[in-house]
């Protein structure tokens, strides 16, 4: 609209606001009626790769592009990272791994989740849609631990070398054992539940403070935490195969974290199954350029968008021996976390605790 004038949403968009109705891929007129919603405060909603207009004078202006630059319709955030890792078709499963995780998987048709776990919405491409699986904070929570953790060498650094400091967390959580000696964290990343996203505060189980430094440091509470989110992300992609009823045909990482190459590799032997991690460090804005790039013609249909513009991702392979060591500690991690999550409220602090004044 900025660029344009022209105000338009497409449908991976619009079905966040829970107007629009997923099947029918419009809006829900009688459901605004209902709720004395003006149909007006909605726009159009056009297909991704759409033009949808060109940018005016005052836009070039701002912007340094050259007036009448034609503008495409893209999608949402996660969508387009999906597209610009190769994600198009049933079985595609896609992990995003940002300050968030989406696990992603692409599906034929708009299928719901009878028991309410995980979102459904359209996809990007036609007769399309993706049943999402969130690991909800995870990013977000390993960069807590570097502000927190290595605060010292953050500010020796003067904050200016955030890529260091994860070399160097990823250096000594390398020199902890899987498993980290007992060491679990419970930090955010979970599995998701739509129907009842409520929270336990952040767990660290199994510390041993006073023992052996090799029993208690930095580089364990850092391997932990890599070990919290790939657990969450298997959870996740357990979920999905629950609800899909069968294994995914391909697994793909992309997003800031899948840089890591110890998250990746613990993931992949977590997964017990090779993963095509994206080896463009900007799938999401890829995605939306394929958008353009249909639109304009140069594909005739994000298929041949994908496979034309989107780099052959590098495939990492389980490691048979750690895959069965995993599978251990992520049944242990599970049956914690299933019964932190079904006891919440002994591990929650707020208004709603039990402080002796409420009931």
């Amino acid at each position: 609209y900025r660029l344009t004038g022209e105000a338009a949403s497409e449908p991976s968009n619009a079905a966040e606001n829970l107007f629009f109705s997923i099947k029918r891929m419009e809006w829900n007129y009688p459901l605004m009626d209902e709720l004395g919603i003006k149909h007006q405060l909605f726009p159009p909603v056009l297909p991704a790769g759409t033009r949808l207009g060109v940018v005016h004078e005052t836009a070039a202006a701002q912007t340094g592009l050259a007036p009448g630059t034609p503008v495409y319709i893209g999608g949402a955030d996660t969508h387009c990272a999906v597209l610009g890792s190769g994600g198009t078709a049933a079985g595609h499963l896609v992990i995003v791994a940002g300050t968030s995780t989406p696990v992603m998987a692409v599906v034929d048709t708009p299928l719901i989740d009878p028991k309410g776990r995980v979102r459904t919405g359209p996809y990007l491409l036609k007769d399309k849609w993706v049943l999402d699986s969130n690991a909800r904070p995870t990013g977000v929570v390993y960069r807590w631990l570097r502000d927190t953790f290595y605060k010292t060498e953050g500010e020796a650094q003067g904050g200016k070398a955030a890529g260091a400091l994860y070399r160097l967390m990823d250096a000594e959580a390398q020199t902890a054992p899987p498993g980290c000696n007992g060491l679990m964290a419970f930090l955010g990343p979970s599995i998701l539940n739509t129907s009842d996203l409520r929270d336990f505060d952040g767990v660290f189980m199994g510390i041993k403070p006073g023992y052996e430094k090799e029993l208690c440091h930095r580089g364990l509470f850092a391997r932990s935490v890599l070990e919290n989110i790939a657990f969450a992300v298997r959870g996740n992609v357990e979920q999905l195969e629950d609800l899909l009823g069968e294994k995914p045909k391909q697994v793909y990482l992309t997003g800031g974290a899948a840089k890591a190459p110890l998250l990746r590799r613990i993931l992949t032997d977590l997964l017990n199954r090779p993963v095509h991690v994206s080896t463009c460090p900007e799938a999401t804005s890829l995605g939306a350029a394929i958008c353009a790039a249909v639109g304009a013609g140069a594909y005739p249909d994000f298929t041949a968008a994908v496979a034309g513009m989107v780099a052959e991702p590098l495939v990492e392979e389980p490691d048979p021996g750690m895959s069965r060591c995993y599978e251990r500690f992520y049944q242990r991690w599970l049956k914690v976390y299933q019964h932190l999550t079904a006891h919440y409220r002994l591990f929650t602090s707020g208004p709603e605790e039990d402080n002796g004044t409420k009931k």
